[in-house]
């Protein structure tokens, strides 16, 4: 069987979504050996990236780490480890995400209030909710979520 042919595309710099153009620096990288995930090497780079990941957020959480994955894949992981069977959750659906954030919510046993697609949810409920029937770890999520519609008020940056 004859070996396939070598895959060059051309370079590009997308300004789009992605898939985008890989810096010359992270190709290079790919280029090396494998470091298992165990091995101390990985471990101390673990360590470099969870620390300019606190730089970055303002916060001393030791738990500030890089998830590898997609943007659904970020936000079904902060419902899996801050949602638990019955807290309250409100979500503003305006369109395919927030269509996702509730078929997530609702995965992890939450009770879910949310806004119709297309609609608003007025600020006056909105704010009723997150102080009387969210569950902290809910205003937490919005807080930290202003592509979701949340704010970061000053001075509530995680501790």
């Amino acid at each position: 069987m004859p070996a396939a042919p070598k895959n060059n595309p051309p370079l590009r710099r997308l300004l789009g979504p992605g898939p985008s153009a890989v810096n010359p620096r992270v190709l290079e990288s790919l280029s090396l050996p494998v470091v298992g995930h165990l091995d101390p090497a990985f471990l101390q780079i673990m360590d470099q990236n969870m620390a300019m990941l606190r730089e970055v957020f303002q916060t001393k959480n030791r738990l500030a780490l890089p998830m590898s994955g997609t943007g659904s894949a970020g936000m079904e992981t902060c419902f899996v480890n801050l949602i638990e069977p019955g807290d309250a959750v409100l979500i503003g659906v305006n369109g395919f995400f927030g269509t996702r954030m509730v078929d997530v919510a609702q995965r992890c046993g939450a009770q879910v209030g949310h806004g119709a697609r297309s609609s608003a949810i007025p600020r006056g409920a909105r704010q009723e909710a997150l102080q009387t029937r969210c569950h902290r770890a809910c205003r937490d999520l919005y807080r930290c979520s202003p592509a979701c519609g949340g704010s970061i008020p000053a001075g509530s940056r995680a501790r």
